[in-house]
């Protein structure tokens, strides 16, 4: 199986997201948890998220990601907070939100 190129992330069904989890993963290093992508994977990462591609170092609780849940054909994408107090922002470990058009939620396992 070869390995997908960073021009995956616009023609893969797989990676039509709005954050490449998978695709990222695939270029850490089981070993050293390094990251080496090819070149211009950085440029294409903020391309199709529009996120920056380093993450914020200090994190507010007034600060939001946009994302789009899986659930259904709702195109509308959710400002979700990075944190919050109940640890279920985007980057913590309890994370799930709610589709507002089906009620369904949706939190990172891949069904």
């Amino acid at each position: 199986m070869s390995t997908p190129s960073c021009l995956d992330l616009h023609t893969t069904d797989e990676y039509h997201s709005d954050f490449p989890l998978l695709e990222i993963a695939k270029y850490i290093d089981p070993s050293t948890l390094e990251f080496v992508a090819p070149a211009g994977f950085h440029k294409i990462f903020e391309d199709v998220t529009g996120q920056p591609f380093d993450p914020p170092l200090v994190t507010e609780l007034a600060e939001t990601i946009q994302i789009t849940l899986p659930c259904c054909d709702n195109a509308r994408p959710l400002d979700w907070p990075w944190i919050t107090a109940n640890s279920d922002g985007w980057i913590q470990p309890r994370f799930q939100a709610g589709c507002q058009r089906c009620g369904a939620f949706s939190n990172r396992e891949v069904k």
